[in-house]
């Protein structure tokens, strides 16, 4: 997987996570508020439909776990709309709070591990970029000239 491939990926997952937020913000002030206005509604609706887009992508792009994935488009059909969505039971309302949860770890562990493996790719780049620059590699050049020089001459003596 390619440095600019990987970086590609976390955007993806960071922007999808965003959204995941977004759905939990806009349940959240719904419980608390006990009410959806139309433009609430109209918010709802886009989130969700902007997190299936970007769902199907990420299955698509990353190769989601067809479980995950499940998962995601399984709860966002439980949640036709916000006012339908007040009249779940608060067990309800409970399972759907903690199967969010749930995934956001998931996705969590998922960023987690990218981040990891670009981290070990770049690890190793910062060598090659010093090498790279003529005067380090001089300079480099003249101290082991000069190391040897003084350990030549400890040897002769």
């Amino acid at each position: 997987m390619g440095q600019r491939n990987l970086e590609l990926k976390i955007e993806m997952l960071e922007s999808f996570m965003n959204l995941w937020k977004k759905l939990h913000d806009i349940l959240d002030s719904l419980l608390k508020d006990h009410q959806a206005t139309e433009e609430m509604e109209r918010n709802f609706l886009s989130v969700k439909a902007e997190i299936a887009r970007q769902h199907a992508r990420l299955s698509e792009d990353l190769g989601l776990d067809a479980h995950f994935a499940d998962e995601v488009m399984g709860m966002l059909s439980q949640m036709i709309s916000l006012k339908d969505y007040l009249t779940l039971s608060a067990t309800q309302t409970r399972r759907i709070e903690s199967q969010w949860h749930h995934l956001f770890i998931l996705m969590h562990g998922q960023l987690g591990k990218y981040q990891a493996h670009q981290e070990k790719k770049s690890s190793g780049k910062w060598l090659l970029r010093i090498l790279k620059n003529p005067w380090v590699v001089l300079t480099l050049g003249v101290l082991v000239l000069v190391g040897i020089y003084f350990v030549g001459q400890r040897i002769l003596h």
